[in-house]
């Protein structure tokens, strides 16, 4: 399809925000964001505006000797008006991996993950735990009926959670979990066609989802799983007036290779669902690959367009950056927090970038 989109993109003017001075010139305001307050990698993101101050959190997550006992609970939060990071107390029930963290009405709610126990067994856990202003306190919201870690977490009308595939303790799953944020009730939604993955990575705009990519079991060796990336890509629409049905629609996977643990946001005044980072060989938590080999991430972004109905034909690049648990914003500017680079090094920069308009043809 060589259709010619006119609804922008993409010359990245990527940047790293650095304590030593160095800011981003954004084109009506100017930020600064200084280093993390240690190395972090895996950590669920998320960012929302209240009051007219913009923050930026990071919960649980891999510190950077990337051993099980490295796993943290600690939660970081950037605030636009100090601009500057804050420990604030620990997320209960310990450290997690593969967690999600969305925003629905000026609250953070932190979404599941797994723990590793000393004999080496990964659990998945239940809880989803809310932060609301002034952000200082957790308070536990709910519990996931079926657990899942390294799902995605969007957010419909502001007020309902979509979890969608992901992990639960033994094996991936197809479901699709609903969360009313208003009612606090758990629906039960139309179940994922695609192959059951984690890792994936997902995009919401109105009441349009798009699915990508992530890791699947493809059968066992001598009673041991086996992984392999999954190629694939679903658009889901939501029933307006049955929020619990989603009519799924298979289209084009991206050119190049799948990935694994990208993050995606669906771009500011255009069509496109931006997909950024990941890696092409699935790993465990330490950057090293179920094959033995150490993974490294893709800066290449993938770009979606809703309304073309297509993947663009760029060569864009973006923040060089696996491992990652979410995406921030800030105005016209879009922050990558943390993540792994190329040797496999946890990291505690901020990496920001934004976009400039230009015709690019569809695939």
């Amino acid at each position: 399809m060589n259709s010619l989109c006119r609804y922008g993109f993409l010359a990245v003017l990527m940047t790293l925000f650095s304590l030593q001075n160095s800011f981003a010139k954004l084109p009506t305001r100017q930020f600064f964001l200084e280093h993390l307050p240690q190395p972090i990698s895996n950590n669920a993101v998320a960012s929302l505006t209240h009051n007219k101050i913009t923050y930026i959190a990071s919960f649980n997550g891999l510190t950077e000797s990337k051993q099980a006992k490295d796993i943290t609970s600690k939660t970081f939060l950037w605030r636009s008006d100090t601009k500057k990071w804050q420990t604030l107390p620990e997320l209960p029930g310990g450290g997690k991996l593969a967690s999600s963290a969305v925003a629905i009405k000026q609250s953070f709610y932190i979404i599941g993950g797994y723990t590793i126990a000393d004999d080496g067994t990964e659990k998945s856990t239940p809880e989803i735990y809310k932060l609301s202003y002034p952000y200082q306190q957790f308070q536990l919201e709910t519990k996931i009926p079926i657990p899942v870690d390294d799902s995605v977490a969007l957010v419909y009308q502001d007020r309902y959670l979509y979890l969608v595939s992901g992990w639960h303790d033994e094996d991936n799953v197809t479901d699709v979990q609903i969360y009313d944020t208003q009612t606090q009730q758990w629906h039960t939604s139309t179940s994922f066609p695609g192959v059951a993955v984690f890792g994936h990575t997902a995009a919401i705009f109105n009441n349009k989802i798009l699915v990508i990519d992530g890791v699947g079991v493809v059968g066992k060796i001598e009673g041991k799983r086996q992984f392999a990336i999954i190629d694939q890509a679903w658009i889901g629409i939501i029933n307006d007036q049955d929020i619990s049905k989603i009519q799924w629609k298979k289209v084009a996977n991206h050119a190049g290779k799948s990935r694994y643990r990208m993050a995606a946001f669906k771009q500011q005044n255009s069509n496109h669902f931006i997909f950024i980072g990941g890696s092409d060989n699935p790993y465990n938590y330490n950057g090293i690959g179920y094959d033995g080999k150490p993974s490294t991430p893709l800066s290449k972004l993938l770009i979606y367009d809703l309304e073309m109905n297509c993947w663009l034909n760029s060569n864009i690049f973006g923040p060089d950056v696996m491992d990652l648990r979410g995406v921030a914003r800030l105005g016209n500017t879009y922050a990558i927090v943390g993540g792994m680079d190329k040797n496999q090094t946890v990291l505690n920069i901020v990496q920001g970038f934004q976009y400039e308009s230009k015709s690019v043809k569809c695939n």
